[in-house]
């Protein structure tokens, strides 16, 4: 999403407005043989076996997060989510034996209405750090890696905190 706008309409009606951006793109394998041999006596051969870099898993893995995040004392309780939205930025990955840890930072922001009618629709700003592994035995140190990494569904609850507060 390149830029949102969001605005008040009304006490009950909000409009947003937003550009996304989408990068497409499809690729094709082609096996194909290169020069096998030369028959002419004034070329001269150089041969040797060389070992090519190789496909040695290729799969779809999901890793879980779960993250609690308490709002900030001078905001007001939650009564009701109108919005939110999580993104990733600055994953890094680097394989290990048996496993593909991935670190990263996760920012959210979120638009509710508080608790009390009388105050006007809120919005915060949230950034974290996360760390999380996916199992992979394939995975061997110094491999190199075409990983993508993105976030597939995201759920939001409201818990109340230790004095029974919707925070």
């Amino acid at each position: 999403m390149e830029d949102c706008t969001i605005s008040v309409i009304n006490s009950r009606k909000l409009g947003i407005k937003g550009i996304l951006s989408l990068l497409v793109s499809a690729s094709d394998v082609d096996l194909m043989e290169g020069c096998v041999e030369i028959q002419d006596e004034k070329v001269q051969q150089l041969q040797k076996r060389m070992h090519l870099s190789s496909m040695v898993v290729n799969k779809k893995d999901s890793a879980r997060l779960r993250e609690e995040i308490t709002l900030p004392n001078n905001k007001p309780n939650i009564g009701k989510i109108i919005w939110y939205d999580v993104q990733m930025s600055h994953p890094e990955i680097k394989i290990q034996d048996g496993v593909v840890p991935i670190r990263g930072d996760l920012q959210l922001f979120l638009l509710y209405e508080a608790a009390d009618d009388q105050i006007p629709i809120q919005c915060m700003e949230y950034e974290m750090a996360f760390h999380t592994n996916v199992e992979c035995s394939e995975a061997r140190e110094g491999m190199i890696e075409n990983i993508g990494v993105s976030i597939g569904s995201k759920q939001m609850d409201v818990k109340p905190d230790e004095d029974g507060e919707e925070r």
